[in-house]
């Protein structure tokens, strides 16, 4: 659910960047283009997060608490080096990443004064999302909620502010998803370091090379299945910027408004996440016969959601929201359908991976 949480910041920016005067459509367009680095922000979170958290959650069921432990310190040491790692990384060499990206002059400012900005809550984003997986991998589903729901709550009050009344424009846009990432972050430390079956803390830290192959290797599925719609997105902007002459920024912005819609099938992960801790804690118990009824239940719970998208987009007055006004929304129905359709079996291809393969 937090990858997804992830992904709204950027889509409650769009909004109201969209709705700027004069500007609003340049600016949305720069959002657009920086959505690759927001995907590979999450992606990288997925990674050591949703690596390591089924790890715990098997070794709690095993009744191994302090390994457990050991697996989300491990985790958070790789979430922090990976996160300063991005910050750098996209400091340094922003112009020349949103050039890959597929940014045009017209779009360029807006997204390097994004990019830049966002690039400084990236550490807050990678704790966010990874150490919120261990919070749900001990079962606690409400609060794992809570948690990410708290910066996106503050995104949507501070975005005007900082937009609007500060006149920051696309700036303030970015610095308010870096402050509302920073207080989930806080929140989900500050409930990991009470007293549960994983307390966050160094005490006794050790940092194990087969910890972290571990980590690694059950965090790559789904580090794959985000970084590749980054890939898609990166590869839809530069065929935009190659082909579409005068309506570039359109034409970015109709991409740009497909990935927003299509993150409701995103949603599809919340129940594969959700299950997770469930799956992986029986199936270090030894119930193998609860683990197959979960995945079942997956299955159906896919197919009836996937059901229900479909017959959602034939009504994308939603869309104006983003102060869009086109009269090709057949064509975003098409772009919509043909994207979901790929993505829905990548969500629900990950159950399998998390729970069997790492023991």
């Amino acid at each position: 659910m937090s990858q997804i949480i992830n992904v709204l910041y950027n889509i409650v920016d769009r909004i109201y960047v969209g709705n700027m005067p004069e500007v609003g459509r340049e600016a949305l367009a720069g959002l657009g283009i920086a959505i690759p680095i927001i995907m590979i922000v999450s992606a990288s979170a997925a990674l050591f997060g949703s690596g390591g958290a089924p790890i715990a959650s098997i070794l709690l069921g095993e009744g191994k608490k302090e390994e457990a432990r050991q697996t989300m310190m491990n985790s958070f040491v790789l979430l922090v080096a990976a996160g300063i790692f991005l910050t750098l990384v996209t400091l340094a060499f922003d112009a020349e990443l949103l050039r890959l990206f597929g940014a045009e002059a017209e779009a360029m400012g807006y997204a390097k004064d994004y990019l830049d900005y966002y690039a400084l809550g990236t550490v807050f984003v990678m704790i966010s999302i990874g150490m919120t997986a261990f919070i749900t991998a001990q079962g606690l589903s409400k609060i794992a909620m809570l948690s990410v729901s708290l910066g996106a709550l503050l995104n949507i009050v501070l975005n005007p502010v900082f937009i609007y009344a500060l006149g920051l424009g696309v700036k303030g846009a970015a610095l308010a998803s870096a402050v509302s990432q920073a207080a989930s972050a806080v929140f989900a430390l500050a409930f990991l370091s009470g007293k549960k079956p994983l307390r966050f803390g160094f005490r006794k830290f050790r940092f194990r090379k087969r910890t972290v192959v571990a980590i690694m290797a059950l965090g790559v599925s789904p580090f794959i299945m985000n970084a590749t719609g980054s890939l898609v997105q990166i590869v839809f902007n530069n065929q935009i910027g190659k082909y579409s002459g005068e309506n570039y920024t359109l034409y970015i912005n109709l991409i740009s408004i497909m990935l927003s819609v299509t993150v409701i099938v995103l949603l599809l992960s919340v129940f594969v996440q959700g299950a997770a801790p469930f799956i992986s804690y029986n199936y270090g118990s030894g119930r193998i016969d609860r683990v197959r009824e979960a995945a079942w239940f997956l299955i159906k719970i896919c197919l009836l959601y996937s059901l229900g998208f479909y017959m959602l987009i034939c009504f994308p007055k939603s869309l104006r929201l983003y102060s869009i006004r086109t009269r090709s929304f057949w064509k975003l129905r098409l772009l919509i359908s043909g994207y979901s359709s790929w993505e829905w079996p990548s969500s629900a291809s990950k159950w399998p991976a998390r729970t069997f393969s790492w023991s």
